[in-house]
């Protein structure tokens, strides 16, 4: 049975009564318990007065009553519906939202169970991660740099943090405002110790500043906007040499303490069970995660919590009597700031500060304005959506299955509910009818505009046609090309799509030169499309030198990993193996995405050969060849890999290794069957022969091996010059 926890605001009674708090809302709990504690004998005299209010303002007409004091019973029926409904799309464990008319919340409710073992009901003060909505409080943080610090939004962000430099000396024009609209140019994301278990890594904005030095620029800065969360990681740099205080200090100082948003925290240690929403993976409970890249994703926080900050933005910078930011501060986030190679605008994708649309298309299908920033951590997703000409905002954030997508169409339909309920709109928009456009005849000329080969951050794609004429979109994984898209034909808007699926569809365009494959998809809560840039064509360039030749097929293992105890990944595959992609052209090879070699550096891969903006040109790398001893490791933007080939071999008996100098890890290769004791590790990792984790254990220990395979491989993690002993016995 799904539980849940409802918040609403009793209907055209003072804003005072029972709390007085000025707030107007009350808290009721499927336990009984009072979010704001009231007597149990207020709790059965609201249900009635609540009961009293409805059926007496059923009947009311909205243009006699003023937004904020519309009692949005339809709304909160039909969106406890939708809630519901999305919970059982996607298995989540747990949704939390909140909806709110300007000044007040109107409604929040939880379903679902935080904890499932021991039976613990998500209520509106369960902490989520929001991923990265988190980086709405970044941009909030670096307005109030600018209103009290005197940080410029155009100036060079080496002003203020005289540390930074990157290997493209254009780094110098990156500004301030360049972190908050993804304009920077930066590779995108650094992976290392982002997330971890167990423990925090809390220099995490250290180790980025400190990794870009070795890293080149992806674009022109100002050229394109594409998401890159290493911008807002900045922002904590840009913090810390402001102000002198670590960001997370100034984020609950400045921001949540203001806006009393006392819940909202970036975790240093265990969150009390039952106070936060576990998430779950195929039904098993998963540890907490902290996500340490604080400005751009890390934060846990609450829908009571998010509510405040929605309320915050609403009143152009202003909770209750508290003004956080200048209303010309809210204003400038809320602009579109989108840089200027930009082909195919998108509605979702229209940058402010912070947000990831300032024209949310779904309420622009509909006449009306509105902000939306969405966020993913794993097992977490969330969505905000403020609409201030409406005067409504939604925030929705959910586990174990909740995407930002999921989320945001959740909030999309809750404020369409909304306006619809009040007479803002007319009614429900319509969604959109499937049903195929007619065709146009095709011709060689369009044939020839849309066949080739393909590149975006998720690798390699290949259109082609069949014998009938009929359109093919193949992607490239280990496992081969997969057809993702069949039977295309060309409409007569110029787009191409199947019969089966007629509101997804592809077209290119050429644009600064290059040719693109673009794409089209229902949007939101289904009433509008998006489209955006989806690939961008590969030109046909030399074969791979000889020394590149002689890496293919050759991997490496992942070597600087966080080595305290506190694990990257429990499922992260710790390789980087070097391919061809089958059937491509020569002289394209794939790492972490696709590459070719760099004419200027044949030591360095050249991953940040595609320029998409918005969202499939993100996280894309440079591969770099350093020499470490005999042997050629591999530096991949923040991460550091070793030769599998070198790695130790190991038969039966007792084995003493030692940590280098540098600290980092020590891979070794075990036999597939037996057992392993470990001493003198502060964590070690045993994977099986093809690398699936087996065992994960903090200081001494035993396991037996996989039994599977022919080896299996061992990590073992230690501060610089420990030494380890291993026992392996039959």
């Amino acid at each position: 049975m799904i539980r849940s926890c409802f918040i609403t605001r009793i209907c055209a009674l003072p804003p005072n009564w029972l709390t007085g708090q000025g707030k107007g809302i009350i808290g009721i709990s499927s336990g009984n318990h009072f979010t704001d504690k009231i007597s149990r004998f207020s709790t059965a005299f609201v249900a009635f007065i609540c009961l009293t209010a409805s059926l007496l303002l059923a009947g009311c007409s909205s243009s006699n009553t003023s937004s904020n004091d519309f009692p949005y019973f339809r709304t909160i029926a039909q969106g406890r519906a939708a809630a519901l409904q999305a919970m059982t799309d996607t298995g989540s464990s747990s949704i939390s939202l909140a909806f709110v008319d300007k000044g007040r919340v109107i409604w929040a409710e939880s379903f679902g169970l935080a904890d499932k073992e021991n039976s613990i009901t998500a209520t509106p003060d369960t902490l989520y991660c929001i991923g990265s909505t988190s980086k709405m409080f970044a941009a909030v943080a670096t307005m109030l740099l600018v209103e009290r610090w005197g940080v410029s939004l155009d100036e060079p962000l080496t002003t203020y943090i005289k540390s930074f430099t990157m290997a493209s000396p254009e780094y110098r024009q990156i500004t301030v405002r360049m972190l908050l609209n993804h304009s920077t140019g930066f590779p995108g994301s650094s992976s290392l110790n982002a997330e971890t278990i167990g423990s925090p890594f809390t220099t995490y904005a250290a180790t980025v500043l400190a990794s870009l030095a070795n890293q080149k620029l992806k674009h022109q800065p100002g050229y394109l906007s594409v998401y890159s969360n290493d911008g807002f990681t900045m922002v904590e740099n840009l913090v810390s040499a402001v102000t002198g205080k670590s960001y997370a200090e100034f984020v609950r100082n400045e921001i949540l303490d203001p806006l009393g948003m006392t819940k909202s925290i970036y975790p240093s240690g265990a969150i009390p069970p039952g106070t936060y929403a576990k998430t779950y993976a195929s039904g098993v409970s998963q540890p907490q995660q902290f996500v340490n890249s604080y400005g751009s994703g890390g934060l846990y926080s609450t829908a009571s919590d998010m509510a405040r900050f929605a309320m915050m933005i609403l009143n152009q910078g202003v909770y209750g009597s508290t003004r956080l930011l200048a209303d010309a501060s809210v204003g400038e986030m809320g602009k579109d700031q989108t840089a200027p190679f930009n082909p195919m605008p998108c509605d979702a994708f229209r940058y402010g500060l912070g947000w990831d649309s300032v024209t949310q298309p779904g309420l622009k299908a509909v006449g009306l304005s509105a902000w939306q920033k969405g966020g993913d951590a794993t097992n977490y997703g969330s969505s905000l959506i403020v609409s201030s000409g409406a005067g409504l905002a939604v925030f929705v954030v959910g586990a174990s299955g909740l995407s930002s997508t999921t989320a945001g169409a959740l909030a999309e339909e809750i404020l369409l509910l909304a306006l619809a309920e009040r007479g803002t709109i007319a009614s429900m928009p319509q969604k959109l009818a499937s049903s195929p456009s007619p065709t146009q005849p095709l011709t060689p000329q369009d044939q020839a505009d849309l066949v080739g080969y393909y590149g975006n951050n998720e690798g390699a794609i290949h259109v082609s046609f069949d014998a009938d004429s009929l359109g093919i979109i193949d992607k490239w994984s280990t496992s081969g090309w997969t057809t993702t898209f069949g039977n295309l034909k060309l409409r007569n808007d110029g787009w191409y799509s199947s019969d089966e699926n007629p509101l997804t569809a592809v077209t290119t365009i050429t644009a600064g030169g290059r040719r693109y494959l673009a794409i089209r998809y229902v949007g939101g809560y289904g009433h509008y499309t998006n489209q955006l840039l989806y690939a961008q064509q590969l030109p046909a360039i030399t074969a791979i030198p000889t020394d590149w030749q002689t890496r293919v097929g050759n991997t490496w293992l992942l070597a600087n990993e966080l080595s305290y105890g506190a694990e990257f990944s429990q499922t992260e595959d710790p390789r980087l193996t070097i391919t061809t992609v089958s059937g491509m052209p020569a002289g394209y090879l794939m790492g972490t995405n696709l590459g070719v070699v760099d004419t200027g550096d044949p030591d360095r891969l050249n991953g940040m050969i595609l320029l998409i903006p918005t969202l499939f040109g993100r996280d894309l790398t440079d591969i770099v060849v350093e020499r470490h001893g005999s042997g050629q490791w591999l530096r991949c933007g923040s991460l550091f890999f070793r030769p599998l080939a070198d790695v130790p071999v190991l038969g039966t008996g007792v084995t003493v290794v030692t940590i280098g100098s540098e600290g980092y890890t020590q891979w070794l290769k075990l036999p597939s069957s037996g057992f392993v004791t470990v001493t003198g590790a502060s964590a070690w990792k045993l994977y099986d022969a093809d690398f699936k984790l087996q065992t994960s254990i903090d200081g001494n220990g035993a396991a037996g091996l996989p039994g599977t395979g022919s080896e299996s491989y061992l990590v073992a993690f230690g501060q610089a010059n420990t030494t380890i002993q291993l026992n392996v016995t039959p």
